[in-house]
C-alpha cells in the first residue's frame, strides 16, 4: 500500500483528495496545524493519520521519518483577496515558507513525487506570469521554490493550476 501524505486536508478540495485516496486504496497521513478544524474530515478522520504540526522544522522531520510518504500533495495555503499589511505575514508563511519546510523534509526522507497547487490567478490574462494578487505572487514564488529543489534532487514535481475553486 502507497503511503501519501497531504498537506491541506482539512480544506473542501483536500478533505475530498482524502477521500478519493481511501476508496483507492492508499494509506492517508495528513498534515494539519494544531488549530485546524476537522469537520470536513469528521466521515473519514477514523481511517486517515493525522500528524499535528506545531511550526518546528525539526517536527515535520520527523513526520516524514515516521511515515516515509511514497508521494506528498501540497494544498495547503491562505488566500487572501485584497491583503492588508496583517496579512502578509501569514500569506508567507502559509504559501511560501511552509511549503519550503515540506519540501526539504521531503526530500531529506527521499520523498520523490511532489503535487503541488497554484492558482489561475498567478498567471492573469493567460500571461506566463502576472499575478494579480499578493497570494498569486506567493503561489508563484513558492513556484520557483519548487523549481530550485527539483533542480538539485531526484524530485519530481508538478504544479496543478486550480480555476475558480469553489468550497
Amino acid at each position: 500500500m502507497k503511503n501519501v501524505l497531504l498537506t491541506g486536508a482539512t480544506g473542501y478540495i483536500g478533505s475530498n483528495i482524502a477521500r478519493t485516496l481511501l476508496c483507492e486504496g492508499y494509506e492517508v497521513h495528513i498534515i494539519a496545524r494544531p488549530f485546524s478544524g476537522f469537520d470536513l474530515l469528521a466521515d473519514i478522520k477514523n481511517n486517515v493519520k493525522i500528524h499535528i504540526y506545531n511550526g518546528e522544522p525539526e517536527k515535520l522531520n520527523d513526520i516524514f521519518k515516521e511515515i516515509h510518504p511514497d508521494i506528498l500533495i501540497h494544498l495547503a495555503s491562505i488566500y487572501v483577496a485584497e491583503h492588508q499589511a496583517k496579512d502578509i505575514g501569514s500569506l508567507v508563511n502559509s504559501n511560501i515558507l511552509f511549503g519550503t519546510e515540506v519540501l526539504n523534509a521531503a526530500i531529506s526522507c527521499g520523498v520523490n513525487y511532489f503535487i503541488n497547487t497554484g492558482s489561475y490567478w498567478q498567471n492573469y490574462n493567460g500571461d506566463a506570469y502576472n499575478p494579480v494578487n499578493l497570494y498569486a505572487a506567493t503561489k508563484q514564488a513558492f513556484e520557483c521554490i519548487m523549481k530550485y529543489y527539483r533542480e538539485v534532487s531526484k524530485l519530481r514535481s508538478v504544479t496543478i493550476k486550480l480555476v475558480d475553486t469553489y468550497g
